[in-house]
């Protein structure tokens, strides 16, 4: 009697805490080219989660609190970047697959690992499908329609001088005007159910393909790329992963 009671009790606690945690769950989704991804977009995720400092902008009014999420899934562009160095005779081609691995050493033994998902896909499409296919499910992760809440982050633009253009940044915003006017349909109705949150800008990719480049071709030491990505990746591991990028 006793063993049913507390086999009831455990089964009832544990939907109880599911229900009570997964009451208001805020799923990120951040989307980029990421190529590669670098220590700025290593930190964003960090934000997105809670997890680290406050790299969310400050030129725009947001809220945030409301911008931390309790999971994220990144969105890796479907496109590789290609970058020649001709003098040199090498190239670079930092390829969707070469990113989503690099993005997997970064979080591969943190503890919030499992908070994150990573997909290839056009981004902004790719974030259509996911949040029609929540929608058509009904849940994501178990967690209800009703219980969850969207934010859909975008990054400060720089222009020419490496200052930041609100025009260019605001363009970017509006890649996501499709979900913000049909989020009902898709299921999420009420207020701030889906939001664009705003980050800082941090680091910059063309700089690390500058350095592995560079590393590639006058045999310079490895240390060079740490300033460019978390401080606790390996950088043996990540020279395996981004040397696979360097042609001739």
């Amino acid at each position: 009697m006793n063993k049913s009671f507390d086999t009831y009790t455990d089964k009832y606690l544990k939907k109880y805490l599911f229900e009570e945690i997964n009451a208001n769950y805020r799923l990120g989704i951040f989307i980029g080219k990421f190529k590669p991804p670098h220590i700025g977009h290593f930190n964003t995720l960090m934000g997105i989660l809670g997890e680290g400092e406050n790299i969310f902008s400050t030129r725009y009014p947001q809220d945030i609190p409301e911008c931390e999420c309790d999971g994220a899934i990144v969105i890796i562009s479907n496109k590789a970047k290609r970058e020649d160095f001709n003098e040199d005779g090498v190239s670079l081609e930092v390829t969707p697959e070469i990113s989503e691995d690099m993005w997997r050493l970064f979080v591969i033994d943190r503890p919030y690992r499992d908070k994150v998902t990573f997909t290839i896909d056009n981004p902004v499409l790719g974030a259509i499908n996911i949040l029609e296919q929540i929608s058509q499910e009904g849940n994501y992760n178990g967690i209800p329609v009703d219980n969850l809440s969207v934010r859909l982050f975008v990054g400060e633009e720089e222009d020419e001088q490496g200052e930041i253009d609100m025009v260019a940044t605001e363009k970017e915003m509006k890649r996501y005007d499709y979900i913000l006017k049909n989020q009902s349909k898709m299921g999420f109705d009420g207020e701030d159910k889906v939001k664009v949150c705003v980050m800082a800008r941090g680091g910059s990719a063309t700089a690390v393909r500058e350095k592995i480049a560079r590393i590639a071709i006058d045999k310079m030491d490895l240390e060079t790329l740490q300033e460019n990505i978390p401080e606790h990746v390996d950088l043996s591991a990540f020279w395996h992963i981004a040397s696979k990028a360097v042609l001739g």
